[in-house]
């Protein structure tokens, strides 16, 4: 129960303060040993059946930790884990943010932007550079519709990229880039001139 659990480690504190030369007397074989019996206790079969099918960017870098700790202490082993799960998680994220398709209508090019579900500050020179190597008097369709967080960094690089466009005569159509997202390094005219 919650209750003891609390009178557990207020014990153990209390031993701890009061006795400490009596716990430094047990052997740390049977510590270690202790330790294993409620570690393998805490990480069941299950568990690991559980992270497995999560899929591998869960899997690894539990597994990873796991053995991280094993041979070398708790917080070296946390620490390589965490290392690990950051790796996964920029691989993720560095991914292509978007897919394009090139169709051509008589002389004009059209060119379809589809966003994917996450597209973090990570992606905004990915998308800056595609954007800016669109050629002249083309149609562009930027589609948020399956975006699911767009980050406002990109947001603003494509509301900038569609109040300019126009300079090279490129027609930027936005589909599901809702207008309720705030950019506040925008200014209000510009945001006028989009939802227009």
């Amino acid at each position: 129960t919650k209750m003891s659990a609390i009178f557990h480690g207020v014990w153990l504190l209390l031993s701890l303060l009061f006795i400490p030369q009596v716990i430094n007397m047990i052997p740390l074989s049977c510590l270690a040993a202790i330790l294993l019996v409620t570690g393998y206790k805490l990480t069941r079969i299950a568990l690991f059946k559980h992270m497995y099918h999560k899929g591998w960017s869960q899997f690894v870098p539990f597994v990873i930790t796991i053995v991280a700790v094993l041979f070398t202490d708790l917080l070296k082993g946390v620490a390589v884990g965490m290392l690990v799960s950051i790796f996964y998680l920029l691989r993720t994220n560095m991914r292509n943010p978007f897919f394009y398709r090139i169709t051509k209508d008589g002389d004009k090019k059209n060119i379809r932007i589809k966003l994917a579900e996450e597209v973090s500050f990570l992606n905004k020179a990915a998308i800056q550079v595609v954007l800016t190597n669109i050629p002249r008097e083309t149609n562009v369709i930027i589609d948020g519709s399956n975006a699911r967080y767009i980050d406002p960094d990109v947001l603003e690089t494509i509301f900038n990229y569609k109040h300019n466009a126009y300079t090279k005569g490129i027609i930027v159509t936005l589909e599901g880039v809702q207008k309720h997202y705030t950019v506040p390094k925008l200014n209000n005219t510009i945001i006028e001139d989009i939802n227009k």
